[in-house]
């Protein structure tokens, strides 16, 4: 599966989301020829990895999961190190899961990480619409090159209350997946899909819009991030110091309304700025941009109409 690209010093990436050829593939790196280049190792098996960040030291961070939730020495993240003779990998395992009193699944399991504030975290499983958990986020120390979980964040560090209920509004198999953050003037700017990883609610949470939240420092809970035509946040990007937010509308007839806009300033009194609009069957579930043209992936949310999904239309400003 090819989940979603990740874009690290100007060079293409695809995490190996759910490889086809064993555990042994981390990523793929797009060539100056055109050509996809693999990057594989044995030393650290994973059976999926959900997203990929590069640190201050030029290593890059893999966050996943093994076969083998149970041991929480096995790690379930991994970190690139480049070297004379490539890349070289290795374990960086969470060291204070508690294996009393854990699901180990769920604490082994991540799906995104991101920098904020100069620090990287990552979110596993345990980040999911049932009760407010700790643990569900991990920090990268990057003197001992681990990960550690986080008991003083929860979930209602990334998900507000109002969305995240007491007894679930789907039930504690779905879990929040917050999408390529991105950090806009101390601010931290975030969409959220459902996932789940119960074999029968996978197909009906799989990469659903939740939301869109935005939140100034950890500790701090995030709020919603409200945008004109009463317009469903979708994707986000920072382009020459301003924030870029991709939205849709669905119209009564069933089809989508697309919008982008944006704005300078992140505050109470946002004053936001439209640039595109138009109609499709689909949503656009992310956009791009490139010497002044926009590009928009056309998707859908389970249960929405397939139409034009997998699409890719552009727009260039005038």
């Amino acid at each position: 599966a090819i989940e979603h690209y990740k874009l690290l010093d100007n060079q293409l990436y695809i995490p190996a989301a759910d490889p086809t050829q064993g555990d042994s593939n981390k990523f793929y790196r797009r060539q100056q020829d055109g050509q996809w280049q693999k990057y594989a190792s044995e030393v650290v098996q994973l059976a999926h990895v959900r997203d990929l960040i590069k640190t201050n030291t030029n290593d890059i961070l893999l966050v996943g999961n093994n076969r083998q939730p149970g041991k929480p020495s096995r790690p379930g993240t991994a970190i690139a190190t480049k070297t004379e003779d490539g890349l070289v990998f290795q374990g960086a395992g969470i060291k204070n899961i508690q294996e009393k009193n854990t699901i180990l699944v769920d604490f082994n399991w991540f799906f995104s990480t991101f920098e904020y504030q100069q620090r990287i975290y990552a979110t596993n499983s345990v980040l999911r619409d049932y009760d407010n958990y700790a643990g569900s986020i991990a920090e990268y120390d990057s003197q001992s090159r681990q990960f550690k979980l986080n008991f003083s964040l929860h979930n209602d560090e990334l998900i507000p209350p109002p969305l995240m209920r007491k007894n679930g509004k789907y039930g504690i198999e779905v879990i929040y997946r917050p999408w390529n953050p991105v950090e806009f003037q101390n601010y931290l700017v975030y969409p959220v899909r459902s996932y789940s990883n119960i074999a029968n609610s996978y197909r009906q949470a799989y990469m659903n819009t939740l939301g869109f939240f935005y939140k100034s420092g950890m500790g701090n809970s995030p709020q919603e991030l409200t945008l004109p035509q009463a317009a469903l946040g979708e994707d986000v990007l920072i382009i020459d110091n301003e924030l870029y937010v991709l939205a849709n509308k669905q119209e009564q007839n069933g089809e989508f309304t697309i919008f982008v806009f944006k704005t300078d300033h992140l505050d109470q009194k946002i004053e936001w700025q439209q640039l595109v609009e138009f109609s499709s069957p689909n949503k656009a579930r992310s956009f791009e941009y490139l010497d002044n043209t926009f590009y928009f992936g056309l998707g859908q949310d389970v249960g929405e109409a397939i139409a034009n999904s997998g699409d890719i239309l552009s727009y260039t400003l005038p």
